[in-house]
């Protein structure tokens, strides 16, 4: 749930619509509330948005495919003011929520990058991660080969000729960049032997909600990804709001206009052992 609160609180950001200064807003207030969770007091920062997890149901969707159905809520605040205006800005605030969101109907997911323990959201950071000059320079172009004469084989085996039907197979459908860098790296990070320069050299980062420095290397890293078992890439599909609830609050800054939005997204998890269950 914490990848997915920051990923859609991010991707929401970045496809709000632009009004002052490119910078996301409200008619003319400019949103520099986001925040990560509910808390009992906020700033004087609205309007402003929060992130709040509910709930993850499991099922099987199929025999070696396990089905969850993530739901968060996000509250759009405003401050409660004497005028008729407020309702009004509150109807705003939902109709550009609104349009930003219909557009992360599904997105990737990503843990901190295992190469430097930076957060993203975007799979272009891999491919610019990957072509720019530095430590990381080609390290995915191995693994982009392999997943790729993979995926050629695979599409050949499904596509050859059967029972004696004449006729060449079609030629495969090129793979966007995205999704073969994003095979990469997950390919990477389920085999490589971290032996190469780029793996031991140390490098530092900053955590998410520190001011403190850390130094580990990326072998580390993928080391610790491998022991427990965290999933580096996911995808959410179909994932949209479901209802939208108005009503006011008390945040220890004066009453404030709420509104309350459920949102629910399905996530798919193949299971490559198998067995009795």
């Amino acid at each position: 749930m914490e990848a997915i609160l920051f990923t859609y609180k991010s991707l929401l950001r970045d496809n709000w619509p632009r009004l002052i200064n490119n910078l996301p807003a409200v008619w003319d207030d400019v949103i520099y509330g986001w925040y990560h969770g509910d808390r009992e007091v906020l700033p004087e920062e609205f309007p402003a948005i929060i992130f709040e997890p509910e709930s993850v149901n499991f099922n099987w969707e199929a025999l070696h495919s396990q089905g969850k159905e993530w739901q968060w809520e996000v509250i759009l605040l405003i401050r409660a003011e004497q005028y008729d205006y407020c309702l009004s800005r509150m109807n705003e605030f939902i109709r550009l929520y609104e349009r930003a969101a219909r557009k992360l109907s599904h997105f990737w997911i990503f843990e901190p990058c295992v190469f430097n323990m930076q957060y993203f959201y975007d799979p272009q950071y891999l491919i610019d991660l990957n072509t720019n000059l530095g430590q990381f320079q080609g390290v995915l172009d191995p693994y982009i080969t392999i997943v790729q004469n993979r995926y050629n084989a695979q599409w050949a085996s499904a596509h050859q000729d059967y029972q004696g039907f004449a006729g060449s197979a079609p030629a495969a459908p090129v793979p966007d960049t995205s999704s073969l860098y994003i095979a990469a790296y997950l390919e990477l990070v389920n085999t490589d032997p971290l032996t190469d320069v780029w793996a031991t050299t140390p490098i530092d980062y900053t955590p998410m909600y520190s001011n403190d420095v850390f130094s580990t290397t990326p072998a580390a890293i993928i080391t610790e990804y491998r022991n427990i078992q965290k999933r580096p890439v996911r995808f959410m599909a179909d994932s949209m709001f479901q209802s939208i609830t108005h009503g006011y609050v008390d945040k220890g800054t004066g009453l404030l206009r709420a509104a309350q939005i459920q949102i629910k997204g399905k996530e798919q998890e193949g299971l490559n052992i198998f067995g009795p269950r």
